[in-house]
């Protein structure tokens, strides 16, 4: 259990951690690319970036660790299973790759990831000649690779189909997919194509879809940018409860969580960009009014938290998205906040959220499960009138391994 104590002074500098979403992306790239590359995943990269380098050998890599750098060999013989743990990328982005590859690794999963959705994903296998012998995990998969003139895709169930279809496409020599209804978290799929054009895979866009061609090319070294969605959690920790700068949250980034940005302004908190520097900073904070969170759905429960302490109503709305996540993170977020006496519910898919201008604290959290709900519970407790505690803060080594360092150093401890 932690134990979070409110925090008098919070000032300070961290640097943003690497981008997962980014880190997934290149090192599938890398085990696809022609010769090897060198990728800078940085010290903190998480149990979600490990779960996609443990099973890239199923895709015929090999992998060569040194501290934060890791060497992507592309060997070209498949070898192994697909351990993806409880990272939904890792799972959504390389079943279609290991369906190209001929890979016929069994792809197992721990925690809720087993109860996601694969059927859109695995129906889209299927027209391409590839079959799985479940329709859940743990599975494997059978046949030969041959997609038809294109591949159809829902785009409003997870873009991540629409990106382990853009890494198999391009594996396989180039084609096309057309989506059957609109795109949601578009920002990700930007992240594809650009790790894509930076390994010599063009794709070219159109109002239904995207066409594949090129072959991957190494480009030798990679760095793993900062990430937005992490960063998000200090800067509205200086939201809340003092001043913090994250250094290294590329401006251009096509991330969709850089809208932390516009958010926490709209609760009244001082945001100032500057290059790859953004300083967040405390104000006689106010509920936001309506959000809509799906694009950016990962940034719920950091929002939740500013809104618990911000006067007046905030509504987090079109997030029905968030019970697919680590945990049912909808009614997560609610039982949280609740637990340290703020006043949220649910009202269908959106959270509504009536703040007192403080946060009570004072109880217990539960963790979930879910590293989001961890850290949002932190933030929380640094800023409430009583210290808070939670049970399985451990999950926040799924994605940020160094949060609770990075706090300490924040508050002076």
């Amino acid at each position: 259990m932690k134990i979070i104590t409110p925090r008098k002074t919070i000032n300070g500098s961290v640097d943003a951690p690497r981008s997962k979403s980014a880190a997934h992306r290149i090192l599938i790239a890398a085990a696809l690319a022609d010769t090897p590359t060198t990728v800078d995943l940085g010290n903190d990269f998480g149990e979600d970036v490990a779960a996609t380098l443990d099973c890239l050998p199923g895709v015929g890599a090999e992998i060569f660790r040194d501290g934060g750098c890791v060497r992507v060999h592309p060997a070209g013989i498949c070898r192994g299973d697909f351990p993806c743990r409880e990272s939904g990328s890792t799972l959504r982005f390389l079943l279609p790759v290991a369906g190209a590859r001929g890979a016929q690794g069994v792809f197992s999963g721990a925690g809720r990831l087993p109860e996601r959705p694969l059927g859109a994903l695995l129906d889209a296998l299927q027209t391409c000649g590839v079959a799985a012998s479940a329709p859940r995990l743990p599975l494997q998969l059978q046949g030969t690779f041959r997609p038809p003139e294109e591949v159809v895709l829902p785009g409003n169930v997870s873009s991540q189909y629409v990106t382990g279809f853009l890494f198999a496409l391009a594996a396989a020599g180039g084609g096309r997919i057309r989506l059957r209804s609109a795109l949601q978290s578009a920002g990700y799929v930007a992240l594809t194509i650009g790790v894509l054009k930076k390994f010599g895979v063009a794709v070219e866009t159109s109002a239904d879809g995207f066409r594949v061609s090129g072959k991957f090319r190494s480009p030798g070294f990679c760095r793993v940018e900062g990430d937005w969605s992490n960063g998000a959690a200090y800067l509205a920790l200086g939201a809340l409860a003092g001043k913090v700068s994250v250094r290294g949250l590329d401006p251009h980034s096509p991330q969709g969580d850089k809208r932390i940005v516009e958010l926490l302004r709209r609760f009244g908190a001082k945001v100032a960009p500057d290059g790859d520097v953004v300083t967040a900073e405390t104000a006689d904070l106010h509920g936001a009014g309506e959000i809509d969170i799906d694009p950016s759905i990962d940034l719920a429960p950091v929002l939740a938290a500013v809104a618990a302490k911000a006067q007046g109503r905030t509504i987090l709305g079109n997030a029905g998205r968030l019970r697919l996540k680590e945990s049912d993170r909808l009614a997560s977020i609610g039982t949280m906040l609740t637990e340290l006496g703020a006043d949220a519910r649910t009202d269908g898919d959106a959270l509504v959220i009536d703040g007192k201008g403080f946060i009570p604290g004072g109880g217990t959290v539960s963790g979930a499960g879910d590293h989001r709900i961890v850290m949002a519970a932190a933030l929380a407790g640094c800023a409430a009138k009583k210290s808070v505690s939670i049970e399985g803060e451990g999950a926040v080594a799924k994605s940020a391994p160094d949060f609770f360092r990075q706090l300490a150093v924040l508050s002076g401890e």
